[in-house]
């Protein structure tokens, strides 16, 4: 089925949130700090060597926490605080770029350019979670299955939301 774009960036975003809370859920537990995640319409993934009865408890206090306590929804190792760190840097070079600086001191320019990347990306990620790629807002979001695929060594596990109507 074919959702309006609206309706689609919520369930991106609620979804984003979940995962963020379910690995913040499983940080404690056997192979829960070797996880990655990725966010998709109808769910998310996980990769990493956890069991699938730790994902699915996991996945039920995450929906239950974030409704409690919206910070759950912020990660420090999402992929939005890589972006942060991309845009920053380029914005920053290309503003380095306008000053026509030449030899020695061009290249003091994109140093400093990319140290103050550094420096902000930490902070400027952590915003984008709370306030562009993840929502606090989820009481019509549900659980549905949670599948495992094993590939060779790969352990991964789908999670299907869906909109609790």
């Amino acid at each position: 089925m074919i959702r309006p774009l609206p309706t689609l960036v919520r369930r991106v975003r609620q979804n984003h949130a979940l995962e963020h809370a379910t690995m913040h859920m499983l940080a404690g537990r056997a192979g829960g700090g070797r996880l990655a995640g990725c966010t998709v319409a109808d769910g998310f993934v996980l990769l990493g060597p956890v069991r699938t009865a730790d994902v699915q408890g996991a996945v039920s206090r995450a929906l239950i926490g974030l409704r409690r306590d919206p910070s759950l929804a912020v990660h420090p190792r999402c992929g939005t605080n890589l972006v942060a760190l991309y845009v920053l840097a380029a914005v920053l070079v290309a503003f380095g770029a306008r000053q026509r600086a030449r030899g020695v001191r061009a290249w003091i320019w994109r140093g400093a350019a990319i140290g103050s990347a550094a420096l902000l990306a930490r902070p400027a990620g952590l915003w984008a979670q709370r306030h562009i790629t993840t929502t606090d807002r989820m009481e019509r979001v549900s659980v549905g299955a949670v599948r495992r695929f094993r590939f060779g060594s790969l352990v991964i596990h789908h999670v299907a939301t869906r909109d609790a109507d």
